[in-house]
């Protein structure tokens, strides 16, 4: 009885303590353990390979872009031939602009230079010799007589005037029987004062616009303007006026005329002075 109930006791004891797992049942969970981290190191290996770490990437771009990948054969040879021929081209363009510039500089510099002495010619003094007077006229002339041709000179510009210098001659040229009785003979090519024909005077009149001065008159023998009348000799008056501008600028008026005789009645020229074809250029030119 007594050995009953140890047993009873033994066994309750046993009953009450707690299960352990199996030792196998360990050592399995142990190597699941491991094999589960050599899957992750697998894994993780493989996505390391196929992506790969972020200097790497930075050093392939780096590279890229320190070469370029467009024009793998271009050489600096070539770029800076480019560059020069470039160069080369502009500073011939640049000439060729300078070349321009320069010639509508100079045709403006021409164009105000006209337009000044236009504006000068309009606006300063003008001497102009008009021949309309002439006193002692006779039907008849004796020996002692003498015709007197008093010129006057108008101021036909804008501005005074002031007048130096007047020399006149009246020159007498016989008929040429060779020509025709309308044409008077010619000149010579130049004008020529001889002393004891000419008359001059020097003074300093101040002439205003518009006005006129009759200063100094020539005289040709009675006996020779009969001869004029008659169409035996041709009668010129010519000379020349020295004057200044308001400027101050010398100026000069050469003047010249010829005493007209009608020679008939089909004639349309009226007697008196008047300016003719057969007058020399070098007797009217003025400045």
């Amino acid at each position: 009885m007594k050995c009953l109930v140890l047993v009873a006791v033994i066994i309750a004891s046993v009953a009450q303590q707690p299960a352990k797992p199996p030792e196998g049942k360990g050592i399995a969970k142990g190597e699941g353990y491991r094999v589960g981290e050599k899957v992750d190191s697998d894994s993780r290996q493989n996505r390391d390979s196929t992506n790969p770490p972020y200097p790497a990437q930075t050093i392939i771009c780096t590279q890229q872009t320190s070469t370029p990948c467009s024009q793998p054969n271009e050489s600096p040879s070539n770029g800076d031939a480019e560059i020069q021929r470039k160069i080369k081209t502009f500073t011939g363009l640049l000439v060729l602009v300078g070349f321009v510039q320069a010639g509508i500089l100079l045709m403006q510099w021409w164009i105000f230079k006209r337009q000044t002495e236009h504006f000068g010619n309009v606006d300063r003094a003008w001497i102009q010799v008009v021949i309309e007077k002439l006193q002692g006229l006779k039907p008849r002339y004796d020996d002692v007589d003498n015709v007197w041709i008093w010129p006057d000179l108008m101021n036909r510009g804008r501005t005074p005037a002031r007048i130096t210098k007047i020399v006149m001659r009246a020159h007498l040229i016989p008929k040429d029987p060779t020509v025709m009785p309308p044409t008077p003979p010619r000149l010579p090519p130049e004008p020529q004062y001889p002393p004891d024909q000419t008359v001059s005077v020097e003074l300093s009149t101040l002439q205003f616009p518009d006005t006129g001065v009759t200063p100094l008159a020539v005289n040709v023998w009675g006996t020779s303007f009969a001869a004029v009348e008659a169409r035996e000799e041709f009668l010129y008056v010519y000379g020349y006026v020295d004057y200044l501008d308001v400027g101050g600028n010398f100026r000069i008026t050469r003047f010249c005329e010829l005493y007209w005789v009608p020679y008939g009645i089909g004639d349309p020229h009226p007697k008196g002075f008047v300016t003719s074809v057969v007058i020399p250029r070098a007797y009217t030119e003025s400045t």
